[in-house]
């Protein structure tokens, strides 16, 4: 009986040890699907923003924007938007 209560005082702090060890077991799932969702995301961004950048650049939008141009290009008039 001595025995077993000598074990059970030498090994209690060894039980909180492992609580946190499996909760953080427990927890790496979780951990390694939000970075792989924030790679996928960040190479999704990336990718389209590419894309986005290719597509404004070939219909000219960058020049407008530096030449003020932008109304022609989209064929809206001033008067649209002006609602004195």
């Amino acid at each position: 009986m001595a025995n077993e209560d000598l074990a059970a005082q030498v090994l209690a702090p060894f039980s909180a040890l492992q609580e946190l060890i499996n909760s953080i077991i427990l927890f790496l799932p979780s951990i390694i699907a939000a970075i792989i969702i924030l790679i996928i995301g960040w190479i999704l961004g990336r990718v389209l923003g590419r894309i986005i950048a290719e597509v404004l650049g070939r219909i000219g939008i960058d020049g407008a924007l530096r030449n003020g141009h932008l109304v022609a290009i989209l064929g809206l008039e001033l008067a649209a938007f002006c609602t004195d």
